[in-house]
C-alpha cells in the first residue's frame, strides 16, 4: 500500500473540507458520487488509501467544485477579503435552490453596465 504524499495529503483535507461545507457524511458523498461509502472511508487517517482519478473526478462532480479546488487552497487561486471569504462561506451552506435563488436576485440587482 502507497503512502500519502504532501499532495494527496491536501486532497484529502479538502476533500473534508467540502464535505463539512456541505454538510455532507460519507454516506452522503457516496451516494451523491457513485463511490462506495467504504471506499471514501478507505481513504481516511485508519486505512490511508489513495484515491483514484476516476474516484476523484466522481468526487468533484458530487460536491460540483472545479479540480483545481482539490490541490489548492483558494487563496492561491484568487485573493479574497475576509468579508467575501464570510460571504462564500455562507453561500457553501446553502441548498442548491437557495444559491439558485441568491443567483437570480443578484443577477437582477447588477446592471451589466457598470461590470469593471
Amino acid at each position: 500500500m502507497a503512502t500519502d504524499t504532501e499532495l494527496t495529503h491536501l486532497i484529502k483535507d479538502r476533500i473534508l473540507y467540502f464535505m463539512k461545507a456541505r454538510d455532507l457524511s460519507f454516506k452522503d458523498l457516496s451516494e451523491l458520487s457513485g463511490v462506495s461509502e467504504v471506499g471514501i472511508r478507505n481513504w481516511f487517517p485508519k486505512k490511508n488509501y489513495i484515491p483514484t482519478i476516476p474516484a476523484l473526478e466522481k468526487i468533484i462532480q458530487a460536491l460540483e467544485i472545479y479540480p483545481y479546488a482539490l490541490f489548492c487552497n483558494d487563496e492561491d487561486v484568487m485573493p479574497v477579503s475576509s468579508e467575501d471569504k464570510e460571504l462564500l462561506k455562507k453561500i457553501g451552506q446553502l441548498s442548491n435552490k437557495q444559491r439558485a435563488a441568491i443567483s437570480e436576485l443578484l443577477d437582477n440587482m447588477i446592471d451589466p453596465n457598470d461590470a469593471p
